[in-house]
């Protein structure tokens, strides 16, 4: 079951248009009184601001800022009265998902797929397995992190986990992350949107991985040193099924989505899917 309210707005297409980003980038305009000092307050390119923007108004069809001339300081930007309306609604949305559940960290969304639910962050992860984010007792659970992960910083790894369900329920939770097993799949489905209280993040696909779970720790948050995120990086790039062309150094933040591939092994096996933020 999904949460009656979403935190991230998507098209016609599935394609995300609104979520936190936006939204603080458009707090930060009427603190601000410009889009560029904006974007520089948080710490964001200009180009990126601009199409932040100009992608939100071209999906709700009118404006959300407006150029302002004149005055002592030679100008700016504020938001326009639809763009007011359209923002209150949105931390409206924001703010009953929160209330809803107070381990609420994000919301997972992979554009063509039915991967499109909240995740909890938690350190009771036996209540999740059988629970679901509005709490009512059911097998397909919640996604969920463990409580090490730090969604504000954020970790290095953001772990998230999941049910990977059969049969009837064949397409509920993890279940069509078995589909990124083929190259051509990811290549359509490259692209996973997780949305947070602390912003929006878009990540790229590099590794896709069998395993048993007592092989290896998919799921560590944070490393000493760059020595020991390097060599977590090199062996999540050898044990992918297959060589995605995108590369990932210790700069970087990545997701990994981590379900059960009992397929693989019978008694622990995982699927683990593994992307970098673009």
């Amino acid at each position: 079951m999904k949460a009656i309210t979403k935190v991230v707005f998507v098209d016609e297409n599935g394609e995300k248009f609104f979520g936190e980003g936006p939204a603080r980038l458009m707090r930060a305009i009427e603190e601000n009184g410009s889009l560029r000092a904006a974007a520089l307050s948080m710490g964001m390119a200009y180009t990126k601001a601009l199409k932040l923007i100009g992608n939100a108004e071209n999906v709700l069809g009118f404006r959300l800022t407006e150029r302002i001339t004149g005055g002592k300081d030679g100008g700016g930007s504020r938001i326009t009265p639809e763009g007011k309306e359209w923002l209150i609604k949105y931390e409206q949305y924001r703010d009953a998902c929160k209330a809803a559940n107070s381990d609420f960290a994000a919301w997972i969304q992979i554009p063509g797929t039915d991967i499109d639910y909240p995740v909890v962050l938690t350190n009771d992860v036996d209540y999740y397995l059988d629970h679901t984010f509005t709490g009512e007792e059911s097998i397909i659970g919640c996604l969920f992190s463990l409580g090490r992960t730090d969604y504000a910083a954020p970790s290095d790894n953001i772990a998230i986990y999941g049910h990977h369900m059969r049969r009837s329920r064949s397409t509920t939770m993890f279940q069509p992350l078995h589909n990124y097993k083929n190259a051509s799949f990811r290549s359509e489905h490259a692209t996973i949107h997780l949305d947070t209280l602390h912003g929006s993040r878009s990540y790229t696909v590099f590794a896709v991985i069998n395993k048993r779970e007592s092989d290896w720790d998919a799921s560590a948050a944070d490393f000493a040193s760059a020595d020991e995120y390097q060599a977590f990086l090199d062996r999540a790039l050898e044990w992918s099924l297959y060589d995605t062309g995108v590369s990932v150094t210790t700069d970087d933040h990545i997701l990994t989505l981590i379900t059960c591939d009992r397929d693989y092994n019978s008694e622990d096996g995982q699927l683990v899917v593994m992307a970098v933020q673009q």
